[in-house]
This record gives structure tokens, sequence and C-alpha cells, in this order.
């Protein structure tokens, strides 16, 4: 069970974003959607094997109140919590048990394309 006072992590949601540059060349950066206290957990070795996907270790996840601007379908690679200097990259997004009161972010560490 998850309890508010555990959300002792001040993150960014972030979105990836697009726009043309003054030569008209696509360029990407990274727009905040969200500013949440968030419960950071990282995953065991164990979990990793449990939770796994090919090509992809599950090393974090992330709790948060729950908010419908982010509870929706999250395309890996477009999704991103920033925390500190370390960036999670936002695989998947779920309401705990579906009640609407926790966001869950699974993630795995590192950046995306070299951002």
């Amino acid at each position: 069970m998850l309890h508010a006072g555990r959300l002792n992590n001040l993150v960014k949601i972030q979105k990836r974003t697009g726009a043309k540059d003054a030569y008209g060349q696509e360029t990407e950066s990274w727009t905040d959607i969200a500013e949440v206290w968030a419960n950071i957990k990282p995953i065991s070795g164990r979990e990793q094997m449990r939770f796994g996907t090919l090509g992809t270790t599950l090393t974090h996840t992330v709790a948060t109140h729950y908010r419908n601007d982010l509870d929706l379908p999250m395309q890996a690679g477009a999704w991103r919590i920033q925390y500190g200097s370390r960036m999670l990259n936002i695989n998947s997004c779920f309401s705990l048990d579906e009640a609407h009161q926790w966001l869950i972010f699974n993630c795995t560490e590192g950046a995306i394309n070299g951002h």
C-alpha cells in the first residue's frame, strides 16, 4: 500500500516535442508536463527478470498521485521522468488497482538518443 508520506522526491514528467529551427530542420527537445512528488523504487535483479521485456530492463518504478493528464497511453521513448540529473524513460504507466488514486510508471534509466 502506498502512503502520501513516501512521496519524497520532486520530479518532472517530460514529453519529447519536435519543432523546426530557422533553417527548417526538425529539432527535438523535452517539454515539462508536470512537476510532482513521487516515490522512486529501484527494482531488484529478481524483479527485473520477472518484469523485464526483450531488449528492455525495468530499473525503477515511480509512484505519484493520480492525474488525469498523465493517465494515458505513453509511447516508449516519448516520455521521461527527470529526477535531479538522472533520466528515467517511461515504458508504461497505469492506475494502481484502477482506483484512480495512484499512478505507477515503469521506467528504465538512461538517455534516449543522447537526450
